[in-house]
């Protein structure tokens, strides 16, 4: 194995430390890769380029673009899966030329059984430092099988409309010339004291929400335009229940009871607010909602604007082509008014606020947040003022009394919207007492301690007296126990990766283990910052794979070669004591090979600060493991020590992983990792399957290092590579399998990898497939990571492993193949000698159970 260079005790001149760089931490994510291959990687097509407004207004009058900057057609490419399209974690909104933005899904809702409102992240520099922040809102409707969106950021405000063709219009809004005045109340209206509002109890759901309902009715002409009036009308309410999710808000929510048309388009005046209620009276009276919005299509009507609302009322009436304009709107429904300067408020912190960074939705209505003094964005300014601008204080105080505007007729999801009628399947004196939230047949026992409306569904596990309350947010089994301080509504979301709900994300112990850096896999970027220069960012890149999601950091901006990302080591290093370093390094693609680096900032009892080099090597496209051993260089006492990782020169993306660094006496071997073979000295006892093919050493390319194993010359599907495992796997054992695979030069379609175990028990010869995966065309490596294990019938006698399936003449690669004892349960109802998993689509390939000792060739 080719070693990394590493320099012990030395010191090289470098650029200053800038330790007073700002944190910057965007979540933007690149592009995933997924074993199941149903995942696009951009959500649109490149057909067409942007089109000025005059080029389209001529043959279609659509609003949307007559108040756009520029536009764009294209098609949509969600994939189907079950005959409904999947929306992916992550994916590229690749909108225009230069504005492709990657999309982090944060939230997902679904309402009315059909509708997903999909909540993501879209890096922008001033809030994606906030891990939950979401600026894009993207609506999917199950039925129709269109979407909408509304995406933000500090470049502007971008639309997704469906069109009658099928296709969909791409638009980056231009803002109102006219936004909106303030209004007196109208004769809805009515100015409610803060003694007034305190005294509302709120129309609550069980979770103890409070829930504000909302009637949107659309004009024939608008209604035409949005293409989906439901999805567009879901989008509008998510759009406010996001700004107060952002903004701290957790209990406050707005819940959309139904949608309506009129002919009626009078155009965005003010006279719309005093007839919306009377254009949808029978919706209005069967329905009950608190609020009522109407979209219109402009007009020339004198006093036109994006939107209008009465102060403290129930109506609002917002232009077609501005979207994001009725969460503004339903703010001053709230009773805000703009910005603190106008004054004129009822209470005099409701206003919205402007920091010169960052406008919140009642002044200026460009960042994503109602006003607070206790968020920051990321230049450290808040979003609000105590005295002058906090909204979230005035919303948490009137949504009460908004909610009891209307008694609400559509039930909550949470209730049972018959009251225990006859023949509803509820059997007498079975202890299920009407409205307590329980579903009749549900399974729910009387006298099982479960009580009505405690939010415990039955059969969950959640056992009476765990001290475990209802409401609290907390799952049964997330192991969250009681008294450790995580109280409800604190912000804190499932798959955080702070234990309360299960993680997504790959889990890497083995790294984590003894490590002195902290986040050494990128899952979150809080603890690293940008060095050197300003244009440097950090992004996070994620791929997906068998065991989750796995991050990296994608650096890009560099101008210079010192230019990457730092992190200062909290523990500090100690004098005579061997350390191990080691990081993965990688250029994006299409770039030529360069130098990676790692270094030590150290600063002396002097407040001098001096280089420590750790290792350097040659990295190109692909993955590549630089390490060293090294000892504290120490010029004196050593008053702080930072990790900087850098290296190529500027202009090019540096992508890193995996980053570790701990004590050579902790680097024992884990007693868990059964084997681990990089094919760096020799094949490493991997033979040709059935001896039919070529396996060979090859230094063309290497995960880690410079070699990996090649495998040539197949004339069938099934011929790969064997390692004899008998002696290595045990009975009943739990193991992760990883490996990485990577396709021939010469090949030109994406091949199926398989993976199977070959064993051999007291009732005969088995096969036990461990994973499938379709490598995609190229030289990238494609990582592998799958769980199994073997359930014998008796002595476990044999068991190989076997790598196969590409098809015949297809020559490819693998390497880092890595086993490891595990004490998960890989689940499945197949039994072991099945060779098959549930719904791994195999059942028809020919491949049958215990066909005998040579996988079919019926392939």
């Amino acid at each position: 194995m080719k070693k990394s260079l590493s320099h012990k005790k030395s010191v090289i001149p470098l650029v200053p430390l800038l330790l007073t760089t700002a944190i910057q931490a965007p979540f933007a994510l690149g592009n995933s890769t997924s074993s199941q291959a149903i995942a696009p990687t951009e959500l649109f097509s490149n057909d067409n380029n942007a089109s000025s407004t005059a080029a389209y207004a001529s043959n279609k009058q659509s609003s949307f673009v007559k108040h756009a900057d520029y536009f764009r057609e294209a098609d949509l490419k969600l994939s189907q899966s079950n005959g409904k399209y999947y929306f992916p974690d992550q994916i590229t909104l690749n909108l225009f030329s230069g504005e492709a933005f990657d999309l982090r899904v944060v939230n997902r809702e679904t309402t009315n059984g059909s509708l997903e409102v999909i909540y993501g992240q879209v890096f922008d520099s001033g809030f994606s430092h906030l891990e939950n922040y979401s600026n894009a809102i993207i609506t999917l409707n199950h039925l129709t099988g269109k979407i909408t969106g509304i995406i933000e950021n500090e470049l502007g405000t971008y639309l997704i409309q469906p069109q009658d063709n099928g296709r969909y219009l791409l638009i980056k809004q231009k803002q109102p010339e006219h936004f909106d005045e303030v209004l007196p109340p109208t004769s809805q209206s009515a100015l409610f004291s803060t003694a007034e509002a305190k005294e509302a109890k709120g129309e609550k759901d069980k979770k103890g929400n409070i829930i504000i309902d909302v009637f949107l009715g659309f004009s024939d002409s608008s209604a035409k335009e949005v293409g989906d009036i439901q999805a567009t009308a879901t989008t509008y309410v998510a759009s406010v229940n996001n700004g107060l999710k952002n903004s701290g808000i957790n209990n406050i929510k707005l819940r959309l009871v139904g949608t309506g048309t009129t002919p009626h388009n009078l155009g965005i005046i003010t006279d719309v607010l005093g007839k919306a209620e009377e254009w949808f009276k029978a919706d209005v009276e069967k329905l009950a909602p608190d609020l009522v919005g109407v979209v219109q299509t402009p007009t020339d009507a004198p006093n036109s604007a994006a939107g209008w609302a009465g102060v403290t009322g129930y109506t609002q009436v917002v232009g077609a082509p501005w979207p994001n304009a009725w969460r503004h709107e339903v703010g001053h429904n709230v009773g805000g008014l703009h910005c603190s300067k106008d004054g004129g408020a009822q209470w005099k912190y409701a206003y919205g606020f402007d920091n010169g960074k960052s406008r919140t939705h009642m002044c200026g209505n460009s960042s994503n947040f109602y006003s607070t003094p206790l968020i920051k964005d990321a230049n450290g300014l808040a979003l609000g003022d105590t005295e002058t601008a906090d909204m979230v204080k005035l919303w948490k105080e009137r949504a009460a009394i908004m909610s009891e505007h209307r008694t609400h007729t559509v039930p909550f999801p949470d209730e049972d919207p018959d009251g225990d009628k006859p023949d509803d399947g509820d059997k007498p004196d079975d202890g299920d007492k009407p409205d307590d939230g329980d579903k009749p047949g549900d399974g729910d026992k009387p006298g099982d301690g479960d009580k009505p409306g405690d939010g415990d569904k039955p059969g969950d596990g959640d056992k009476p007296g765990d001290d475990d309350k209802p409401g609290d947010g907390d799952k049964p089994g997330d192991d969250d126990k009681p008294g450790d301080g995580d109280k409800p509504d604190d912000g804190d979301t499932p798959d955080d990766g702070d234990g309360d709900n299960p993680s997504t994300t790959c889990p890497k112990p083995d790294l984590l283990k003894d490590n002195l850096i902290q986040h050494p896999d990128f899952n979150q970027l809080t603890q690293w910052r940008a060095y050197y220069t300003s244009d440097v960012k950090l992004e996070q890149k994620s791929e997906t794979k068998d065991c989750g999601t796995d991050y990296k950091v994608n650096i890009t901006g560099r101008s210079s070669y010192y230019d990457g990302v730092i992190q200062k080591i909290q523990t500090p290093l100690k004098k005579d004591t061997t350390y191990h370093f080691s990081a993965n390094f990688q250029l994006a693609a299409d770039q030529e090979k360069d130098f990676g680096l790692a270094a030590l900032a150290l600063k002396s009892e002097l407040g001098i600060f001096y280089y420590q080099y750790l290792a350097i090597d040659q990295i190109d496209q692909t993955e590549k493991k630089l390490s060293g051993d090294f000892q504290l260089n120490a010029l004196g006492e050593i008053k702080s020590a930072h990790l900087l990782l850098f290296g190529p020169k500027g202009k090019k993306s540096l992508i890193i992983d995996e980053v570790k660094i701990t004590e050579k006496d902790n680097n024992v071997p884990d007693p868990n990792i059964v084997f681990e073979h990089s094919f760096e000295t020799d094949t490493q006892g991997w033979q040709a399957a059935w001896k039919m093919g070529t396996l060979s050493q090859s230094q063309d390319r290497g995960k880690d290092g410079q070699f990996s194993l090649h495998i040539t010359e197949r004339d069938h599907w099934y011929a790969g590579g064997l390692l004899a495992g008998t002696e290595l796997v045990e009975a009943n054992q739990s193991y992760t399998l990883s490996l990485s695979a990577s396709l021939g030069k010469e090949v030109k379609e994406a091949q199926k990898l398989d993976i199977q175990i070959f064993y051999v028990d007291d009732e005969g010869y088995h096969w036990q497939r461990v994973n499938t995966s379709k490598i995609p065309v190229g030289e990238a490596w494609f990582d592998i990571a799958s769980d199994f294990v073997i359930k014998p019938e008796g002595t476990l006698k044999r068991a190989d492993l076997y790598v196969f399936g590409p098809e015949p003449g297809t020559d490819f690669y693998i390497d880092a193949v890595k086993l490891v004892k595990t004490d998960k349960d890989p689940g499945g109802d197949d039994t072991p000698d099945d060779g098959d998993k549930p719904s791994d689509g195999n059942s028809d390939n020919g491949d049958t159970p215990d066909d005998g000792t040579t996988p079919s060739d019926n392939k």
